[in-house]
């Protein structure tokens, strides 16, 4: 069974693999990417701040 750190986890390697992506993405077509920027970087802070709280908790 999942624990919410192994979920933690895992979350954070798709957001590297995302940023990448998004990388790629903004090679090939700049205004697509801003808007994926925002809500990458949107996702992100939720993630880091779920993992830290998470983390400080335990």
């Amino acid at each position: 069974m999942l624990t919410f750190r192994t979920l933690c986890e895992l979350s954070s390697n798709f957001l590297n693999s995302y940023n990448r992506f998004l990388h790629i993405l903004y090679l090939c077509q700049q205004s697509t990417f801003n808007l994926l920027v925002i809500s990458f970087q949107y996702f992100f802070a939720l993630n880091s701040i779920c993992c830290i709280k998470f983390l400080k908790i335990y």
